[in-house]
């Protein structure tokens, strides 16, 4: 099993999604160049319990959902104080195996790959997906993440969708960890009924 480096947050990231983050701890500004220099990539992961910053009071790894989505950084920006702010997009699916922390508290695991589904045609019946996305990628916040959009590709518009959706993390990890493509514009569509409604 391939082992990877971890960013554990209190966010998820879809495949084919794209977040900003900022980065000031030495453990991911360390992390960070690393796979800059290397064009590789790290594992974001949701917090289920315990904190984002090392607190040495706490000082334990925090428990994690059971999938996570390995990411590349796209673009990256240096701020005042050393800070680094970066995009990522998520690339594919992991299923979490055997963690390890290092000296520097980075957090490893081993990992089981999750492949992306082959691109389908969005059907007719789910096509106001794809106009909500186009909208969503319209709001300023979202535009300068620079989101690349396939609307032929279903398994892209729901993965987009249920990262900018309005809902909670708890059901952005629901939808990822989904078996099909079908359920996952079911789900979505169901969401969106209830946010309209």
């Amino acid at each position: 099993m391939p082992i990877i480096p971890l960013f554990p947050l209190r966010s998820v990231l879809l495949p084919h999604a794209r977040i900003p983050l900022q980065i000031f701890e030495p453990r991911y500004m360390d992390m960070v160049k690393r796979c800059l220099k290397d064009q590789s990539g790290f594992g974001v992961i949701l917090i289920t319990e315990g904190d984002e910053v090392f607190n040495r009071a706490r000082d334990r790894m925090p428990e994690l959902a059971e999938t996570g989505c390995y990411a590349k950084i796209v673009d990256w920006d240096a701020l005042p104080g050393g800070r680094l702010e970066i995009t990522i997009e998520g690339e594919c699916q992991f299923r979490l195996g055997k963690l390890s922390q290092g000296k520097d508290r980075l957090i490893s695991a081993q990992v089981e790959w999750v492949a992306n589904p082959e691109p389908t045609e969005l059907s007719e019946q789910y096509s106001e997906l794809a106009d909500v996305l186009l909208d969503l990628v319209d709001h300023p916040e979202v535009k300068r993440l620079n989101y690349i959009l396939d609307n032929a590709d279903a398994y892209r518009v729901a993965s987009q969708l249920g990262q900018l959706l309005p809902i909670t993390e708890a059901e952005k990890l629901a939808i990822m960890e989904l078996d099909s493509t079908e359920s996952k514009l079911e789900a979505l569509d169901a969401a969106l009924e209830m946010l309209t409604n």
